[in-house]
């Protein structure tokens, strides 16, 4: 859809075009296999080639998508949870909403067009570990969350298969889940944690991501028959 912008964009010497990004930064080699990633490059090279001044702006995960929903292997209402790789370990990069408007409104007021041209600008409200999110779980439901293992491998092979949320949680484990160097912080902005999300529940208020459903209810259930 955004392609269709690029020639009235050229014709009207748009002086800077943000492309609906919102989320992690992969490599050209992840990108091919699956399909958002993939368009999403395939649209930063038509900018380009049309000469039209682009900045990027990634924010890793939403918390409403990493949390609300099991497919990243996190399933809060059941108290379960699995790991891939060393996704125990490595940290989770994640913004809510209000987040990533207040970064927008933040960027695009106190940049200029040409300073942000070229640039992929990461955004990052809180990156928990794995064990930090099973904490805040256990505290929530007041006993510990089951846990179940799952390989780096697994993952990447579904991933190439053209799975997106495997290839999320693949980056997950192998310790590329982020956003980046160029890091704009929201001053002034108080950052959510992993516990007022979970524990406080804060996360309840969001809107869901992904609406429960017999599918999000069983799809870890393979991970703990």
């Amino acid at each position: 859809m955004q392609q269709k912008l690029i020639q009235p964009m050229k014709a009207a010497a748009v002086k800077l075009f943000a492309p609906s990004d919102l989320a992690l930064p992969y490599t050209e080699e992840e990108s091919a296999a699956v399909a958002i990633p993939r368009e999403k490059k395939k649209l930063e090279q038509a900018l380009h080639d049309a000469g039209i001044p682009a900045v990027t702006v990634v924010i890793g995960n939403f918390t409403a998508f990493a949390l609300q929903s099991p497919y990243v292997g996190i399933d809060i209402p059941q108290n379960r949870i699995v790991f891939t790789g060393n996704s125990k370990t490595q940290p989770v990069y994640l913004c809510s909403r209000k987040y990533v408007a207040a970064a927008y409104v933040s960027i695009f007021v106190h940049n200029s067009p040409s300073s942000l041209s070229g640039r992929t600008i990461g955004l990052n409200e809180l990156h928990p570990t794995g064990m930090e999110i099973a904490a805040a779980m256990e505290e929530r439901a007041g006993r510990p969350p089951q846990t179940a293992e799952e390989s780096i491998e697994n993952m990447r092979l579904q991933a190439l298969e053209g799975n997106l949320a495997a290839l999320v949680r693949k980056k997950m484990g192998d310790g590329t889940h982020g956003v980046g160097s160029d890091i704009w912080d929201v001053a002034g902005y108080p950052k959510a944690t992993i516990r007022e999300l979970i524990v406080d529940g804060k996360l309840d208020e969001e809107q869901s991501y992904i609406q429960p459903s017999e599918d999000t209810l069983h799809h870890l259930d393979k991970y703990f028959a």
